[in-house]
């Protein structure tokens, strides 16, 4: 009933498996009937179609007095503190449907398709369509991990999945998304609802030997090192393309305060190193492949997406000039 009556209702879209339906059509037509609507890549949508779930919903002037979620767990951890004390409908097949903005009023089962299309054809329209409110990045020039990821949407063919690692990957991910430089015909997945770096290369390898699609992965050299035994599991590997981000360490502990507050970033946090993935990809059986520079990286590129074998590409990245790209990547 709050939600009938809501003058700025929001749809948050949530992770979405595509064998669920296409969410595109009725989230188009909600849109037109004047809903707001936020999501990130994991959602399978374009991003013409909603809000950033974290780089514009934090910043609307005008706050929604409803929100209804939809899909799985998400990135965006500030649209949580963005959304705290709006009225929530959550909406899922299954428990644990969270209180995730203290203002939970209904719960209720149903399946993800089904309920959004349902949702869209009955929702009343509002009168106004819904228009987005894109945030412009500014283009980054240095190698850096922004560079690289920037580099890398653009690069993606068409038809492709591609599975984010946790920590840094997914949230470049979600940036890039944000601007608008994935194509189309993308599929995105990341381990979100799961913390931390395990079984990322586990699960995209088992993605991709139960979809039979061309897979990309993007990670990091922690996380590609801590599921270094992913590979012999298959006595076929199957072709998947690993590229690995070395930032010689735990990249996204630089990002936040408490480490760094604590003084023991360097040693127990971030983990600085200067080993390679080459002995660990070779070990599971990968073809592999490595770039210093950008320059040594786009030669690589065209090598690596067409290699018929399993193939990892490590591409190193400077930590500290990566993580000023980051942080100043809205700045003038």
């Amino acid at each position: 009933e709050f939600v009938r009556h809501a003058e700025r209702p929001l749809l948050v879209v949530g992770q979405w498996n595509p064998s669920w339906g296409d969410p595109e059509p009725a989230v188009r037509q909600l849109a037109r009937k004047g809903w707001l609507i936020a999501a990130e890549p994991l959602s399978q949508l374009p991003h013409d179609t909603a809000e950033h779930l974290e780089d514009t919903l934090e910043m609307l002037h005008t706050k929604p007095d409803a929100v209804v979620t939809l899909g799985g767990p998400w990135v965006a951890n500030k649209a949580k503190a963005a959304l705290a004390g709006t009225p929530h409908w959550a909406i899922g097949p299954r428990e644990p449907l969270p209180d995730m903005f203290g203002a939970l009023r209904t719960r209720t089962h149903a399946e993800h398709f089904a309920a959004l299309t349902a949702l869209a054809e009955l929702a009343p329209a509002l009168g106004q369509a819904f228009t987005l409110n894109q945030i412009t990045a500014k283009e980054v020039v240095e190698w850096t991990d922004l560079k690289l990821h920037s580099i890398i949407a653009k690069a993606i063919p068409d038809g492709w999945d591609v599975h984010w690692a946790n920590s840094t990957p997914v949230r470049y991910a979600n940036f890039l998304w944000g601007q608008g430089r994935f194509s189309r015909g993308i599929r995105h997945f990341s381990n979100r609802g799961a913390s931390g770096i395990d079984g990322m290369t586990s699960t995209a390898l088992g993605a991709m030997w139960a979809t039979q699609r061309p897979t990309l992965l993007v990670t990091g050299e922690l996380g590609f090192l801590y599921d270094g035994g992913a590979g012999i599991a298959y006595e076929a590997l199957p072709a998947l393309k690993v590229l690995v981000v070395n930032n010689q360490g735990g990249q996204i502990f630089q990002w936040l305060d408490g480490p760094r507050a604590s003084g023991q970033l360097e040693r127990h946090f971030v983990f600085r190193h200067a080993r390679s993935v080459r002995s660990s990809a070779e070990n599971q059986g990968f073809t592999y492949r490595s770039a210093q520079d950008e320059a040594e990286f786009r030669r690589e590129w065209e090598a690596f997406v067409n290699d018929s074998a399993a193939t990892v590409l490590e591409v190193v990245t400077d930590p500290d000039a990566s993580e000023i790209a980051w942080k100043g990547r809205f700045g003038a």
